[in-house]
C-alpha cells in the first residue's frame, strides 16, 4: 500500500507576479487526472511514480516536467513550486495559450537534456573540507586525510555556510542533482533546526543554481 506524503494546503493555486489572471493558475496535478498519467520518476531521487507535477489549472498543460512535488518527502524533500519557475525563469510567457504552450512543450521534449550540473561546480566544490561539519565530523574519527579522501571519492562538497552537497552522478557520469544537508559536526547528526528557531531542512543544488552554456552553474 501506497502512502501519501502530506503536503501544504495548494487549493490557493499559485501564480507568477505577472499574471493575476485565475485562467493562468497552477495546482498539483489530482491522481488519475481524467484517465491521463499523473505520476511521474521524480527528478531527483529518480522514484518511479513518486513526482506530482504542477499543471495549468484551466488546461491541464503542465508548466514544466520538473516543477512538481516528490510523495517521498522524508527521503527525498524535493519540491520545486511555480513561484521557484518563475523566479529562475523571467523571461517565461505565461500568457501563451494552450495550442503554443502544447508547441513548446513538444520544442522542449526534442531537445537534449541540458540542466546537469558543470563538473566544474562540482570539482569547486570539493574543498575547504576544515569547515564542512560532516567531513569534519568523520575526520575525528578517521584523521583528516582519510575522511578528505573519501568525501572526494564520493562527490562530497562544501557549501559557503559549511553545509554538506552529495552530488548525485548517474551511470553516464552526469551530475543531476546534489542535495544539501547540515550537520552537527560533533554528533554527525542532521541539523534540524536552526539557532533562530526556524527549522533547517534539506535543500537542493540545482535551488542554488541558474543555467548557463547548458549546464547548471552558481547564481553569482
Amino acid at each position: 500500500m501506497r502512502i501519501k506524503a502530506p503536503y501544504p494546503n495548494f487549493s490557493k493555486s499559485l501564480t507568477p507576479q505577472h499574471s493575476t489572471m485565475s485562467e493562468f493558475q497552477f495546482k498539483l496535478q489530482p491522481y488519475n487526472d481524467k484517465g491521463r498519467p499523473s505520476r511521474f520518476p521524480c527528478p531527483a531521487c529518480e522514484g518511479k511514480r513518486e513526482f506530482t507535477r504542477y499543471v495549468n489549472a484551466q488546461t491541464g498543460e503542465p508548466l514544466d516536467e520538473r516543477v512538481g512535488i516528490c510523495n517521498r518527502q522524508a527521503n527525498c524533500g524535493y519540491h520545486y513550486t511555480p513561484k521557484q519557475y518563475f523566479a529562475d525563469n523571467p523571461n517565461h510567457n505565461s500568457l501563451s495559450t494552450p495550442r503554443q504552450q502544447a508547441f513548446k512543450s513538444t520544442a522542449r521534449a526534442s531537445k537534449p537534456a541540458a540542466d546537469n550540473v558543470a563538473w566544474s561546480v562540482v570539482k569547486r566544490s570539493l574543498s575547504q573540507y576544515d569547515r564542512n561539519h560532516f567531513v569534519r565530523g568523520l575526520a575525528e574519527l578517521l584523521t583528516n586525510e582519510v575522511a578528505f579522501d573519501l568525501a572526494r571519492r564520493y562527490h562530497i562538497g562544501t557549501t559557503q555556510n559549511g553545509g554538506t552537497i552529495f552530488w548525485q552522478v548517474d551511470e553516464r557520469q552526469r551530475v543531476r542533482t546534489g542535495k544539501i544537508i547540515h550537520y552537527d559536526a560533533e554528533t554527525l547528526k542532521r541539523i534540524k533546526r536552526g539557532a533562530n528557531g526556524n527549522d533547517v531542512v534539506p535543500q537542493w543544488a540545482h535551488s542554488k543554481l541558474v543555467l548557463s552554456q547548458g549546464n547548471l552553474r552558481w547564481s553569482s
